[in-house]
């Protein structure tokens, strides 16, 4: 054996990049984004009279024509696209409060069927539990929360979130529900196929969420 080839120094590696914890929940962030697609193009094919949400009304044909592909593509935002009072800390205090007399807030349209949103502010408040108690940070940048609606939900009961998602699914938001525009160029993207521009409207989706937390701290 030669000197060169006793004496080689064994090849170096690359040093992995830490994998980012929030990467197991991405998953879950998907498939409750994939329920309310799922759930607005059920609105969007229904009585025209009963709808009642501008991101459908005005963009109903594209909603109604949505194939599988094209949901997954619109599914995909790096969180989930559903608000529930997420940056409304004296709303959650509030609620958690009301559970002890058993008062509840009143009713009022947010424009998506009664069970169905029932359902899906089930899974919602669920997931935002769950995350809330196992990664702080996580649920932040997957939900949209605040840092004192982390805490407020982090220290709920399972029977308390499930009291709460029975009472109130009335105040479950999609996101930027007024801007009709953004989700009509998004759903055109998410038809063509177009990555590049799911990207970019994934990008801009991003800083809009990030720019509305950074506000609610200044």
């Amino acid at each position: 054996m030669s000197e060169a080839s006793h004496g080689a120094a064994p090849e170096s590696v690359a040093p992995q990049p830490p994998r980012w914890k929030g990467i197991q929940s991405l998953d879950l962030v998907h498939q409750l984004n994939e329920r309310c697609i799922e759930l607005l193009c059920n609105v969007a094919v229904a009585d025209p009279r009963h709808i009642a949400l501008p991101i459908v009304t005005e963009n109903r044909e594209i909603w109604a024509r949505l194939e599988p592909d094209a949901r997954d593509r619109v599914a995909r935002m790096p969180f989930v696209i559903v608000d529930a009072k997420f940056s409304d800390e004296v709303w959650w205090r509030r609620v958690a409060d009301s559970l002890v007399n058993g008062t509840g807030a009143e009713a009022a349209p947010n424009g998506l069927p009664h069970e169905l949103r029932r359902q899906l502010m089930q899974e919602i408040a669920m997931f935002a539990w769950q995350t809330a108690r196992w990664d702080r940070t996580v649920a932040q940048l997957s939900l949209g929360m605040t840092a004192s609606v982390v805490e407020v939900i982090a220290a709920l009961t399972p029977k308390q979130v499930r009291e709460i998602s029975d009472r109130e699914s009335q105040v479950i938001e999609v996101r930027w529900s007024n801007d009709p525009p953004f989700w009509r160029d998004l759903l055109l993207a998410a038809v063509a196929g177009n990555d590049e521009k799911m990207a970019e409207l994934r990008l801009h989706a991003k800083l809009l969420l990030c720019g509305e937390l950074a506000h609610l701290r200044l």
